[in-house]
């Protein structure tokens, strides 16, 4: 059977997004604490109607991307609210002319980093899924944010 990448046949649950956020904070906090980077946490109560695996998917490869293409010492910004889901970190960021192409598959804005340049495609996938807007701003050298609005 095919991987599913947040079909609409997943099972969907109430899910407590805060708490599977902060769950899989904690499943980084290693390497989060090996970078030296410092985390700074706004999270309020928010439950979705969604498949909690393809929350997961999304949370994880949000969060490696912020954690990958940030500075050691750096610093990542999560913000959850009833309305959007925003993390911002102090990485290398992406160019400009790379923004409107890292949600497609096998695409990277970076050689220079692991990875397969499916991270973006699947976070795309899930918000399109669940009728979420995926907003990225990035500036070279500063950071890059990433805004999930439900």
């Amino acid at each position: 059977m095919p991987e599913s990448r947040g079909t609409s046949h997943e099972e969907k649950t109430d899910v407590d997004i805060k708490r599977l956020l902060e769950e899989r904070i904690d499943y980084f906090a290693d390497v989060i604490e090996v970078q030296h980077i410092k985390l700074h946490l706004d999270l309020l109560p928010v439950s979705l109607h969604v498949n909690e695996e393809s929350m997961t998917k999304l949370f994880d490869n949000l969060l490696s991307n912020a954690i990958k293409y940030n500075r050691p010492h750096g610093s990542i910004t999560i913000t959850l609210t009833p309305d959007y889901l925003q993390i911002q970190d102090s990485g290398i960021g992406i160019a400009k002319d790379k923004l409107g192409e890292i949600t497609q598959r096998y695409k990277r804005a970076n050689r220079a980093k692991g990875g397969f340049g499916i991270g973006l495609s699947i976070v795309q996938t899930v918000c399109t899924t669940y009728h979420f807007k995926l907003e990225i701003d990035s500036s070279e050298n500063k950071g890059s944010t990433f805004t999930i609005r439900f």
